[in-house]
């Protein structure tokens, strides 16, 4: 993807660091959490940073049994200038199918990661683990 095109942006209403308190997590949630990122910081997903902005995360266990991590914007929304998208309704949708012959499935899973972040933004998306500066939504995400 040509960069600029498909880049998400996040226009704040002040340049002031949204900064949010760490979650504390037991020994046994760090130790998760330190797996999910140094895996996604491997995978390209996200990388380290010492950016002033931060984020709590949290982690939540998968019907399966292992653990998703997520990360708690609600500081930073706050701060975030809000713009509307028309979503188009199911039954377009549809409509602009009704030729279609081949349909795939696809799984949203790590949907999130594939929008790229505008660079001026990103360190806006960094979050924390325990006090520490984790990493922030990368530049490049996997195609």
């Amino acid at each position: 993807m040509e960069k600029g095109i498909g880049e998400h942006r996040l226009f704040t209403t002040c340049e002031i660091p949204a900064i949010a308190p760490t979650y504390r997590l037991s020994r046994e949630l760090e130790e998760e959490a330190n797996k999910i990122i140094k895996k996604n910081i491997e995978n390209g997903i996200i990388r380290e940073s010492s950016s002033p902005w931060r984020s709590s995360i949290v982690l939540v266990k998968n019907k399966n049994g292992e653990y998703r991590l997520f990360v708690d914007y609600r500081r930073l929304d706050e701060i975030t200038i809000k713009y509307s998208y028309q979503m188009p309704r199911v039954d377009e949708i549809l409509n602009e199918m009704h030729w279609a012959k081949i349909f795939s499935k696809l799984d949203a899973l790590s949907g999130y990661h594939q929008v790229r972040m505008h660079e001026k933004n990103v360190e806006k998306t960094a979050f924390a683990c325990n006090g520490k500066i984790g990493a922030t939504k990368t530049l490049h995400p996997p195609i």
